[in-house]
């Protein structure tokens, strides 16, 4: 139970900061 909230919390995680990478590249 506890162990697949945090896979889902990691891959939430890692879209953010994906996103947000892709984010400050396109301004660039």
């Amino acid at each position: 139970y506890g162990y697949e909230m945090l896979i889902v919390l990691a891959w939430t995680a890692i879209f953010i900061y994906l996103s947000y990478a892709l984010l400050k590249k396109r301004d660039l």
